[in-house]
């Protein structure tokens, strides 16, 4: 991408770091997708996701802190840069694999955390990726409006819109197709 070029120019001014409870990090990646800088970053792999500072491109504009939704960063101004690592590993956490598909697909810690914030029970995190989950809840609701239709007899055509409409067998208002529609 020509925004990743430009988010690569270090720092020329002071030296900022990123104090930071990894314990309490969920790995939600939103201090890694709003930094203009690319100072902080999420690193994901197949097998884990990584939080990712480098102080030499941090300007020090704090938005990483104000959005980070467990409020567990904080800026401290650095004098020297004499010992200062310049890819600093903030926060790792091994990807769930999906029971369906077997994809992997996001760490523990960040559905825990989007559930604890919607008030879910622990018990619902799904095992599942989201393309499986969708999957499976459209075919629950196809099979939700499938029971539904079995009770309706026919479907006639009135104008432009289709209607269903209870036809009792051998009613001459049904359509020619009726005995078709009894069958399974």
């Amino acid at each position: 991408m020509g925004s990743d070029d430009n988010r690569q120019q270090p720092s020329s001014g002071p030296l900022w770091q990123v104090e930071f409870d990894a314990e309490k990090c969920s790995l939600c990646e939103v201090c890694g997708r709003c930094c203009p800088t690319g100072a902080l970053r999420n690193e994901v792999t197949e097998e884990t996701l990584a939080i990712v500072f480098n102080p030499e491109l941090c300007d020090g504009c704090g938005i990483c802190v104000s959005r980070c939704p467990e409020d567990i960063m904080s800026l401290v101004r650095i004098e020297t840069s004499s010992g200062v690592e310049t890819k600093q590993v903030l926060a790792k956490g091994e990807m769930l694999q999906c029971a369906q598909c077997g994809a992997r697909f996001a760490p523990q810690s960040k559905l825990e955390a989007a559930s604890h914030r919607r008030g879910d029970d622990m018990q619902l995190i799904s095992e599942e990726c989201p393309l499986c989950r969708r999957t499976q809840m459209v075919a629950v609701f196809i099979e939700e409006k499938r029971t539904e239709a079995r009770g309706r007899k026919a479907e006639y055509r009135t104008g432009r819109k289709w209607r269903w409409k209870p036809v009792a067998e051998g009613d001459p208002d049904g359509p020619p197709c009726q005995d078709t529609l009894d069958k399974p």
